[in-house]
């Protein structure tokens, strides 16, 4: 398992520095329904230039709407998860950012 930085640098995403998602990023979150049911995200990230891509992750808190006791949900492309904890919301990052398929949640409840 690679560090974060590291996967960064190998994949080509970048970790957005803001505390509010550029237009771009406004647009495909909207698309994804991404704030229906709370307005903050924790992390964003994009691959490309941040003003015109179509390549997110963004990464939400609480995901209780959606799976019980899930405190993250991870919005992309290719998925939509829900995450129990702090430790497995990295390495699913990490997964998707490198293109594999992300590891189960141990912590997942249905």
């Amino acid at each position: 398992m690679y560090a974060l930085n590291r996967v960064l640098q190998l994949s080509g995403w970048k970790k957005l520095n803001s505390i509010e998602l550029t237009p771009a990023g406004k647009k495909w979150a909207e698309k994804k329904g991404v704030f229906r049911y709370t307005q903050d995200f924790v992390e964003a990230y994009y691959k490309g230039e941040p003003d015109s891509t179509n390549y997110w992750i963004i990464i939400t808190d609480d995901a209780g709407f959606y799976k019980h006791g899930a405190e993250y949900m991870i919005w992309s492309n290719t998925y939509v998860l829900a995450v129990w904890s702090t430790n497995f919301c990295v390495k699913i990052l990490n997964s998707i950012m490198l293109g594999q398929k992300p590891p189960r949640d141990p912590d997942y409840q249905t």
